[in-house]
């Protein structure tokens, strides 16, 4: 989020900046002798990624890059009572926080309000509430002691800081053991950004950050410390010397530091958020040095957020903390700040904390923790929670772990299904999705097109993030976050796939559901997939698909699909174009050639995209067999654990075979591969049931 104002100078004339500028910046707000600037608002079209867009159309004029202006003057009029700080503080909650206030007024509740807003926007792991429940109700966690009810050293109580240290020490593998007196506790990595921003900048200066990344830290640094963005934009175009889409350079933040310096706007330091948010990306040990030397060359601080740091679920991504590095290249100006917000799934309980080198810095964030400390109990909680080393490495990482490797591989089927390519990572808790590549979800490449999209996924009752507030470039992409109970990702996803193939939701305005003896209405119905008969894929999930107002064993027909059959029997609906099979002229389908199938993976190796086996077929309005797993895993894979499992039972009790090849009790059979000629599927009726966490 920013505020971009057009410069107005003699005579009207708009000055223009160059076009090739890649960087932009938040404004600082400033009293000018000139008239009051047009401010152009968050949904303006605006920066590099529109270059493309303006080259279509000849007559219209690129929009700034960046600019300076008062935006006073945008919140006088209904904010009277406010100061210009205050103003600016209530806009920043007007514009970035309307989708969650929407959804906090309309929250999905599986018996109080089953038509409310699920929310799949905000970047929290809901997956293993019952392992910490259960460990934050224990004995350990409930003692008062005196001094918890006293005021702390700022600092943190001296066991907490302790504790940290050697927490630290041990995930983030540092070759030397990390000193509690470098160690500051505040309530959350919020706050640690705001204190950093306020003692290390002055008014007016800049930190250097990779776009896209997380919108929010924009009002962390600013509205306190008054202290700007310089967006280094990264592009998913993989160009130059890059391997991989949004890579971050040393050349790119060459670029960047310069057309900064030469605007005047002084570089302080440097923020990496490492696993990326949104992209998920990892740096590498060898990407990470390159980054701390560049600034350490321009004297430039670097907070480093690793809040994300135990959530990566793929082992093979080989994930290295910056402390971990032999040497420093300049430790007096490497800060690292961590949470238990993400990796524990506690963002209600508000812990973060700072480990630096530099004492000066660090008894100047204590200072302010006379406004963000925490109370002795939660030091306490936290304490206690960060030294039972068993439970943490024996219990809840690899259940962790397990779980969102589940629900990330079903979000990852279900886009591929509906041909939405993705960056595919190991970790958080989010994929980043370009809708631009489906022409038919996103007509324009506008950001106002994007906003528009954003509105109608929150019209059918689903919250996603879209790339604006992440500062992307390029309109379309959005994020989508899969940390949440199997139930909530299945029904969210069925509301996403909804709006991208343009059916209603049920109960919305216009919506039917399908007669007999009006066909037309079957295509308000949500297709049904399954996989085309592949050497890999002997059996698959029972196809089971709910159809909300749609009569229990009702008979559908639809034209070119030959006659229904009789009630209780299947009916296959034809796959989307480029998911695995293609129409034939008599309204039947047939599996493509391999000439005619596009190599996707070859064309576009970073992305992922429609496969033609192990898509998952658990469909949003019932889970019904294994979680989220479409045929049964190879020899020695993981299979999902009971936490994320299917509506109806365990992994355990699902139809999948075991290895001496019997099945659960409880568990539902898996029917063979629909044939060509069986073109009715039965829609299964059943209410949602709650996962087992």
């Amino acid at each position: 989020m920013r505020l971009v104002y057009q410069i107005k100078g003699e005579a009207g004339k708009e000055r223009r900046r160059p076009r090739d500028s890649q960087f932009i910046m938040f404004t600082l707000p400033k009293k000018e002798s000139r008239a009051p600037t047009t401010c152009l608002g968050l949904d303006t079209n605006y920066g590099d990624g529109l270059e493309r867009e303006c080259s279509r159309k000849p007559d219209q004029k690129l929009p700034e890059h960046y600019g300076v202006g008062d935006p006073t003057p945008t919140f006088s009029s209904d904010s009277s009572h406010l100061s210009s700080r205050g103003r600016i503080s209530k806009w920043f909650w007007d514009s970035a926080e309307e989708g969650y206030r929407t959804y906090h007024m309309d929250e999905y509740d599986e018996d109080k309000n089953p038509n409310g807003i699920i929310n799949l926007g905000t970047s929290e792991n809901k997956l293993c509430f019952d392992l910490l429940s259960s460990r934050l109700s224990q004995s350990d966690m409930l003692q008062v002691k005196p001094s918890l009810l006293q005021y702390p050293d700022w600092r943190g109580h001296l066991f907490l800081r302790e504790e940290v240290a050697r927490f630290l020490s041990f995930y983030c593998r540092s070759p030397a053991p990390l000193k509690p007196e470098n160690v500051v506790v505040l309530n959350g990595c919020a706050s640690l950004f705001s204190a950093l921003a306020t003692v290390l900048c002055e008014v007016g200066e800049a930190f250097l950050i990779p776009a896209p990344y997380y919108g929010a830290i924009t009002q962390h640094v600013y509205l306190y410390g008054n202290v700007r963005l310089v967006y280094v934009y990264l592009d998913s175009e993989v160009t130059g010397l890059d391997t991989r889409p949004f890579q971050l350079t040393v050349e790119k933040l060459e670029v960047a530091l310069q057309g900064a310096n030469a605007e005047g706007v002084k570089v302080k330091g440097l923020i990496l958020i490492n696993p990326q948010n949104p992209l998920g990306d990892i740096y590498s040990p060898g990407e990470l040095r390159e980054y701390l030397e560049f600034a350490k060359r321009h004297e430039l601080h670097v907070v480093v957020d690793e809040v994300y740091m135990l959530s990566v679920f793929e082992k093979s991504l080989g994930y290295r903390s910056v402390l971990s590095l032999e040497r420093l290249p300049d430790p007096q100006r490497t800060h690292v700040m961590w949470a238990t917000s993400k990796d524990f799934g506690m963002s209600g309980l508000r812990f973060g904390t700072l480990y630096t080198e530099n004492r000066d810095v660090a008894t100047a964030v204590a200072s302010l923790c006379r406004y963000h400390g925490l109370s002795g109990l939660v030091q306490h909680q936290v304490a206690q929670l960060l030294q039972d080393r068993d439970w943490i490495n024996q219990v809840y990482l690899p259940e962790n772990h397990a779980r969102l490797k589940a629900a990330h591989a079903y979000v990852s089927g279900e886009l591929r299904a509906l041909g939405v390519p993705f960056l595919s990572r190991g970790a958080g808790f989010f994929v980043w999705a370009d809708l631009r590549k489906v022409v038919q979800y996103l007509p324009e490449a506008t950001f106002e097109e994007e906003r528009l999209l954003w509105r109608r996924f929150l019209d059918n009752k689903v919250l996603l993030s879209f790339g604006k507030a992440f500062e992307c470039k390029e309109p379309g992409w959005f994020r989508l976050v899969f940390s949440d109970k199997a139930h909530r990702l299945c029904l969210g996803m069925q509301r996403i796939r909804q709006v991208l193939t343009g059916t209603p939701s049920p109960g919305a305005r216009g919506w039917r559901p399908p007669t007999r003896r009006d066909p037309s209405r079957a295509a308000v119905a949500p297709a049904l997939r399954y996989e085309p008969v592949t050497e890999r894929g002997a059996e698959r999930e029972a196809a089971v698909a709910e159809v909300s107002a749609a009569r229990k064993g009702q008979r559908v027909r639809r034209r070119g699909l030959g006659p229904p059959r009789a009630a209780g029997k299947a009916r296959a609906v034809r796959r989307p174009e480029g998911c695995g099979r293609r129409p034939t002229p008599l309204g039947r389908s047939r599996p493509f050639t391999s000439r005619e199938r596009f190599d996707s993976r070859t064309a576009f190796p970073f992305f992922t995209w429609p496969a033609p086996h192990w898509v998952p077929t658990c469909l949003p309005a019932h889970c019904s067999s294994c979680s989220f797993l479409s045929h049964p895993p190879p020899s020695g894979d993981l299979l999902p654990p009971t936490g994320v499992s299917c509506a109806r039972g365990s992994a355990g009790a699902c139809g999948i075979p075991d290895s001496a090849g019997r099945r659960g009790q409880d568990s539902v059979p898996c029917a063979p591969p629909p044939r060509e000629e069986d073109q009715v599927v039965k829609v299964a009726q059943g209410a949602l049931a709650p996962a087992s966490t």
